[in-house]
């Protein structure tokens, strides 16, 4: 079987996408959740009732992470992290 060939556009069924630009690199990324973290201590005034609530699939990994960038900022402190799939809410399906 042959090997698939790189492509511009996505593929109509199966197959692999290679993107043609990188928007945001690894240290973008890095600097982009360490300022969202600093942002939440700052605008919470301290993390009193602050919890992370990550949307399944995509916004749990972003919480999770900002919860250990926050417990960087105080060892003694652990900001709750919980998940909540909204799939069965959607009304675009």
């Amino acid at each position: 079987m042959p090997a698939a060939e790189p492509r511009s556009t996505p593929p109509s069924t199966g197959g692999a996408f290679h993107a043609r630009t990188q928007v945001l690199s690894p240290d973008d990324i890095r600097r982009g959740i360490t300022r969202m973290a600093h942002e939440i201590v700052e605008r919470s005034r301290g993390l009193d009732g602050v919890v992370l609530v990550g949307l399944q699939r995509g916004g749990v990994w972003i919480a999770e992470r900002l919860a250990e960038v926050i417990a960087g900022f105080d060892e003694h402190v652990k900001v709750p992290v919980g998940r909540l799939d909204v799939s069965l809410y959607r009304d675009d399906i």
